[in-house]
């Protein structure tokens, strides 16, 4: 398990999201049983990257050069992880889009952005842009608009997939600006200007910045004192 979590990349992309949703299923409060199939859903996409890492050991151990059907064998095994992580997908989806709390949330920030969501916007994309300069210019890699320790593309992608779904507070609608957002993401990592951990680096910054933006003047009114 140490090696998997030390050599493979995307192993510990899914322990960061494996925190991320059991700290959100935490602070939710979901049921047992939905915390029960969470459980199972992350335990079988760890199950599966394991399984990919060892076979690609074992194929790259007995064969030296090109061989298509090594290609097979290591295409199957990656196959298998991304059915697990799809079945994760959903079944995140399934509970935290039925969670009374969230959708109280939801609510509560959606009549607030809709009152007034052109500050908030601007605001959370004058700190987006910031953000990634810096990390850019700290990082010593890459340019403002090309490369760099965090994709600001992706940022950006997450900052509007993230806006839109609380000024819409529609689910169909928000897992359509995630599925946009996520092929932005991907486009960086095709082309070969970004690697997997600063997309996600970049998604995280625009997810986390507009989260702030919009929940922020919330809970400040949600403390002031009613006049």
């Amino acid at each position: 398990m140490l090696f998997v979590v030390r050599t493979q990349k995307h192993m510990q992309v899914h322990l960061v999201i494996m925190i991320l949703v059991l700290l959100s299923a935490l602070g939710l409060e979901v049921t047992r049983l939905e915390l029960l199939g969470l459980f199972l859903s992350i335990s079988l996409v760890l199950v599966a990257e394991m399984l990919n890492t060892a076979v690609e050991t074992a194929v790259d151990l007995t064969v030296r050069a090109y061989h298509p059907i090594a290609r097979v064998v290591k295409d199957v095994a990656a196959g298998g992880v991304l059915v697990a992580s799809v079945n994760a997908v959903l079944a995140a989806a399934i509970v935290f889009a039925t969670n009374p709390k969230l959708k109280a949330l939801v609510a509560r920030v959606r009549f607030y952005s809709q009152a007034g969501a052109g500050p908030v916007l601007l605001s959370a994309v004058a700190l987006i842009l910031v953000t990634v300069i810096v990390l850019k210019i700290r990082g010593r890699r890459g340019t403002i608009l090309r490369g760099g320790v965090v994709s600001g593309h992706t940022a950006l992608a997450f900052f509007l997939a993230t806006s839109i779904s609380f000024l819409t507070g529609e689910f169909p609608v928000a897992v359509l600006a995630i599925m946009i957002a996520l092929l932005v993401a991907q486009s960086r990592v095709e082309a070969d200007i970004h690697s997997l951990p600063e997309v996600v680096w970049g998604g995280l910054v625009g997810l986390a910045i507009t989260l702030i933006a919009f929940l922020t003047p919330s809970l400040v009114r949600g403390w002031l004192p009613m006049q």
